[in-house]
């Protein structure tokens, strides 16, 4: 193959196109203005622009808040038991990004990341939120 045919610039284009798993969940996380049950919305949202960039991203449903939140949003506290509360993150392959955690500890950073042990230690459920399950079952109703 001829060098001189080869765009040395090619290699550049990623970084055009592409941003870093960082950079995707802080664009995210600065565009989050309400957290009380906004959370899948803002999951999907994230999960989708982390995909697009070429970062493996799932969204997670999770339910039984095992961790005391006494100073979560009134409306959660109304609600009843923590273990009956639901709540969306993402899952990238090292840790769980939660933009909306203030609804739970107001005091928490946004973007909230945390390892994978720390998260499972944190809820009774966790499984995968398939969104477009969900919206294929209804397309048939």
């Amino acid at each position: 193959m001829n060098a001189d045919l080869i765009d040395p610039l090619v290699t550049d284009h990623t970084s055009i196109w592409f941003s870093s798993q960082s950079d995707v969940i802080q664009k995210n996380a600065r565009f989050v203005e309400v957290t009380y049950n906004n959370c899948r919305a803002v999951s999907h949202k994230l999960a989708d622009d982390l995909l697009s960039n070429g970062i493996n991203a799932s969204v997670m449903r999770c339910t039984g808040l095992r961790t005391d939140a006494p100073a979560a949003d009134q409306r959660w506290l109304n609600l009843g038991p923590q273990m009956n509360w639901v709540h969306f993150v993402v899952r990238t392959d090292s840790q769980m990004v939660d933009l909306t955690r203030q609804q739970f500890f107001p005091l928490s950073e946004n973007p909230f990341l945390q390892g994978l042990n720390l998260f499972a230690d944190e809820w009774n459920t966790i499984s995968v939120d398939d969104l477009s399950g969900r919206m294929r079952s209804r397309m048939r109703s």
